[in-house]
């Protein structure tokens, strides 16, 4: 490419605009998208330069969602290096399609990755009129990825809730172990949202509808929670609090116990496992962790629905363990 415009084309104009080593990549782009057209390029450096506007993008996505700022700015620079030009024409379905899958990067990540581009030039098009429609929408989202269902039995997770220092850390692992209530929604968790009289928590999700629910809190549970929430007014946890935070403080203490590292979200694992293994009906399930149909809950937690020899057997464990802490208190 290089020789090819230096000596037979002499285009000083073209060269002369790629010294770095980035701009020479992106110039590969521009000659294989116009099947090393001199005039067709000249034309495509000098269209829109899609990267001015990443700036003004970037202040109203803030207002708009602050807390995934970062992460969706990151992988928009993926496809538009801080700095480079992107020119309009370039912006194809198939020039688009290999930069996403020429990235190495998880299902999950790629998902996220083809999120960040679509809400980018969804804004070009909404704002600035500059695509007619969603490029984005023309590329083929990664297959989603069900992650591994690891978890905590019981005995794991009861120490991770008393090897908290406070009552109120107490309470809010306790919640979310033993309810799978969502972390942001257990941050904003009020006083008059734990039921003493039938020990279940109004979950405000506002994810989905099905997000909103009550959730039964597992009697191994209620004393962390009770015990704290009943001498809350309004707020039970500090505003200052965040999921990151949390889950910080999830990986410390898993780290001083000597437990294997899992996601503060794979509290809510436990809590759906538990529940159908001792026999609990699938719908009961989904309508504790808020899924939206009970073909998610099942193919997420399908292999531990036990068959009916199971069942009896459990219960009969839970039915015991039940028994047994009654004698205690």
């Amino acid at each position: 490419m290089w020789e090819e415009l230096a000596e037979q084309h002499r285009a000083w104009d073209i060269l002369n605009r790629v010294p770095a080593t980035p701009k020479i990549t992106r110039l590969w782009d521009l000659y294989v998208a116009t099947d090393g057209s001199v005039p067709a390029i000249r034309r495509l450096l000098e269209d829109v330069n899609l990267e001015r506007y990443v700036s003004e993008w970037q202040k109203v996505y803030q207002k708009q969602r602050p807390k995934n700022l970062q992460k969706t700015l990151t992988r928009l620079r993926i496809l538009l290096p801080e700095g480079e030009a992107l020119p309009r024409p370039i912006v194809t379905r198939a020039w688009l399609t290999e930069k996403l899958y020429g990235y190495i990067g998880e299902p999950r990540t790629l998902q996220g990755v083809h999120s960040a581009w679509s809400v980018f030039f969804g804004y070009l098009m909404d704002v600035h009129g500059l695509f007619e429609s969603n490029p984005m929408d023309r590329v083929a989202r990664p297959p989603a990825k069900h992650p591994r269902v690891a978890f905590f039995e019981l005995d794991a997770v009861e120490r991770i809730v008393a090897a908290q220092m406070t009552p109120e850390l107490q309470a809010f692992y306790a919640i979310a172990y033993g309810t799978g209530i969502e972390t942001g929604v257990s941050l904003n968790l009020t006083r008059a949202d734990i039921w003493e009289s039938s020990q279940e928590i109004r979950a405000a999700g506002t994810r989905a509808p099905t997000r909103d629910r009550v959730a039964k809190v597992s009697p191994w549970a209620w004393p962390f929670i009770w015990g704290y929430a009943q001498h809350q007014c309004g707020r039970l946890f500090p505003v200052f609090w965040r999921d990151d935070t949390m889950s910080r403080w999830h990986s410390e203490t898993l780290k001083g116990l000597e437990l294997p590292h899992l996601a503060l979200h794979n509290a809510r694992h436990h809590c759906a496992v538990t529940h159908l293994r001792a026999g609990v009906p699938l719908e009961l399930v989904r309508r504790q962790l808020g899924h939206s149909s009970p073909v998610l809950t099942l193919k997420t937690y399908g292999a531990f629905i036990p068959s009916g020899e199971d069942r009896a057997r459990w219960e009969g464990v839970v039915a015991a363990d039940q028994a047994r802490r009654r004698e205690a208190k």
